[in-house]
């Protein structure tokens, strides 16, 4: 145990283990990667993301990212309707046979309470002895994945259903290999989180593996890539990523007209549509299209104008 020297919080986090999930320590909004850059996702859409990392589902719900928690509300009138938010493990059938813990640390609104549930294709675990509570709390879940997993995912719903304002603020997820969880501690009568927030920036980098957002907030137009015309109708785009991303990534534009190719000599060209081509490394190859039949042979870049911006998305 501590002595005098070494603290609670030090010792416990001497042997906390790795946590599978990303972009689930949510103590400080400055913590959390959130690269759609909403403060409150507001949506009955089944599997949209919200902050990175993270789909919501069920019916109408709230997803806030409040000053030191993410808030989940129901604002749902169907007893058939549920609020969630999940994430999918990469390579989850690597897990097959082990044994791991997911856990929360929670605290309800209006008496509202967390299921948690493992799952591959189907639900395979979940814990409903979570009980409201005004002060922070943890639930916890140990189970063993199943031989013949595919895939491997974590989510945390609420247990009330279609009552609008129920809901739970969370201070952070884990899901970890082994039996028990290491997301967080008692101290007297209090439940206190193990591990410091993590680095924004490597977690950022873990995010964009998945996801980047490229977006303009200067009142000029900022590059993004540079390249080379390749036909009259064609350029081919490098864009510089920081960390190779799982896949091939689709890309999208909010609006293909704030898009320009800037050629050699300052000259400025319409883009009539784009696509990801290659991806290697740290870097997309983007292709252009549009009439460049004028443009001379040579270097140009890639140009978005203020507010546009470009979804770069290999998400799971």
């Amino acid at each position: 145990m501590p002595d005098g020297v070494t603290s609670i919080a030090e010792y416990y986090r001497s042997f906390s283990n790795r946590n599978l999930l990303r972009n689930a320590y949510w103590a400080a909004k400055e913590s959390i990667v959130n690269q759609l850059g909403l403060i409150e996702y507001v949506n009955s859409t089944y599997g949209q993301y919200c902050i990175d990392g993270w789909r919501s589902g069920g019916g109408v719900r709230r997803i806030s990212l409040m000053p030191h928690s993410l808030r989940m509300v129901c604002e749902n009138t169907s007893s058939s309707a549920w609020c969630l938010i999940r994430q999918q493990i990469e390579n989850g059938q690597e897990f097959r046979g082990q044994t791991v813990t997911f856990s929360c640390m929670y605290k309800s609104i209006e008496g509202g309470v967390p299921w948690l549930e493992l799952m591959t294709d189907t639900q395979f675990a979940t814990c409903w002895s979570a009980k409201a509570s005004e002060d922070w709390m943890i639930a916890s879940l140990t189970a063993v994945v199943p031989e013949n997993a595919e895939a491997l995912s974590a989510a945390i719903e609420l247990q009330q259903r279609g009552i609008p304002g129920v809901g739970v603020d969370l201070l952070a997820a884990k899901l970890e290999l082994g039996p028990f969880q290491t997301l967080a501690h008692m101290e007297g009568n209090t439940w206190v989180l193990n591990d410091p927030p993590p680095n924004y920036a490597l977690e950022l980098l873990k995010c964009q593996r998945y996801f980047v957002r490229m977006k303009n907030t200067e009142s000029s137009a900022v590059s993004i890539g540079f390249g080379s015309k390749t036909a009259h109708n064609k350029v081919a785009i490098t864009v510089p990523l920081a960390v190779p991303m799982r896949i091939k990534p689709t890309v999208k534009c909010s609006d293909p007209s704030l898009l320009r190719v800037v050629g050699s000599t300052g000259e400025q060209y319409d883009v009539a549509s784009f696509y990801g081509e290659v991806l290697s490394a740290n870097q997309l190859r983007i292709s252009v299209t549009g009439n460049f039949s004028d443009m001379p042979y040579g270097l140009c870049v890639l140009c978005i104008n203020s507010n546009g911006c470009i979804d770069i998305d290999a998400n799971l």
